[in-house]
């Protein structure tokens, strides 16, 4: 486990490196820095978020294991 020194210096080397994280121009708010060092993807939207939520892709971005069961099903209900 981390103290709380090595803590504090982690958190302040991430601010410091994501200052001028991704497309922003105009600098982070204290309040939006600390999200960033969280947080660090920009958005939620199609582009930057998990596409595995966005309705649209769900048919490509299945799970290797996912596939493999939709791959058995479907032998199982070929097979009968």
């Amino acid at each position: 486990m981390f103290d709380r020194a090595e803590r504090r210096h982690h958190i302040e080397r991430l601010k410091e490196a994501r200052k001028s994280y991704g497309w922003r121009k105009e600098p982070l708010t204290p309040r939006q820095l600390g999200a960033m060092v969280q947080h660090p993807q920009m958005c939620s939207c199609s582009g930057c978020g998990n596409p595995r939520r966005h309705k649209w892709f769900k048919s490509e971005c299945l799970t290797l294991q996912e596939r493999s069961q939709i791959e058995a099903l479907k032998k199982i209900e070929t097979s009968e």
